[in-house]
């Protein structure tokens, strides 16, 4: 089946609005600090699901228009590392929502996954991605628990 690039691009953009305003509603439901600064915790996770929304509105917006993204879709390679990237951060923050997995494990495989997604599939490199998952993860744990007493499930 072939896809048309603007129905495409009309599909990634309503994800990506999707996405943003699940970001928005998540940025508003972060409770305050005790701290409790005029510059409230979620608000800039707000902003960040407010910018993705409106380009994804200027993404919808130019393939419905009609721009520069007329043609058919062909697969293109160098988009199979991005676009896994992406899907494990999105299941990542799926896991963080919903609390299925614990975080320290979970941002253990996502290091894991994202380093192996990236780089070779040598049994040296793996090992590389493997180390460094553990670390980035140990790292973690100190500056939250140790660092700033954060209580992470």
């Amino acid at each position: 089946m072939q896809l048309s690039r603007r129905g495409f691009d009309v599909a990634a953009g309503v994800v990506l609005l999707l996405l943003g305003a699940f970001v928005w509603r998540e940025g508003a439901a972060i409770p305050p600090s005790f701290l409790d600064t005029a510059f409230g915790t979620g608000y800039l996770v707000m902003l960040a699901g407010g910018a993705l929304s409106v380009l994804a509105c200027f993404l919808i917006l130019e393939a419905v228009r009609g721009g520069r993204t007329a043609g058919q879709l062909t697969f293109d390679a160098r988009l199979a590392r991005p676009a896994l990237t992406a899907s494990i951060l999105a299941l990542f923050v799926l896991n963080l929502t919903f609390g299925l997995v614990p975080f320290y494990p979970s941002a253990a495989a996502m290091i894991f996954a994202i380093a192996l997604g990236l780089g070779e599939r040598a049994p040296r490199a793996v090992a590389i991605a493997a180390a460094a998952a553990l670390a980035a993860t140990a790292a973690a744990w100190v500056v939250f628990t140790q660092v700033f007493v954060v209580l992470i499930g």
